[in-house]
């Protein structure tokens, strides 16, 4: 048993991370905030954290909220996932919840299956953030 919700976010980021392609992943509030995250530091070279974790935060959250946005002025929905390509990798972002979102720098390899992983893991830390101590 977890002693609390952290502990069983950090353990779900690790279970995604040795069940897909993914570089990087950060469960991060609507206010830009890290919950938690996980580092594969061999895809970054010298093995050390090479970008600021609050600024990323931050992005993530405004991106989330700007394809939030987009998708209801164009579509009237809201959006499953937001995806950004780049030759070097795929950034994923991912809500789980009203209260967080996932963002996962992954392997461009396999995407249809890291797509499914990272939808379960949005669901099952949406359950965690919902428990109540």
């Amino acid at each position: 048993m977890y002693s609390n919700k952290g502990d069983k976010l950090n353990e779900l980021l690790i279970t995604y991370g040795l069940n897909s392609k993914m570089h990087a992943t950060a469960i991060v509030s609507r206010d830009g905030f890290i919950i938690a995250s996980v580092v594969d530091d061999s895809h970054f070279g010298n093995g050390s954290n090479i970008f600021d974790d609050e600024i990323i935060a931050g992005m993530a959250a405004e991106m989330i909220m700007l394809g939030e946005r987009t998708t209801e002025e164009l579509l009237n929905t809201s959006p499953q996932r937001v995806i950004i390509d780049s030759e070097m990798g795929t950034v994923v972002l991912v809500t789980a919840g009203k209260d967080a979102v996932i963002i996962s720098v992954i392997n461009r390899e396999n995407l249809g299956i890291t797509l499914f992983q990272l939808q379960k893991l949005a669901k099952e830390v949406e359950k965690t953030l919902f428990i109540q101590h």
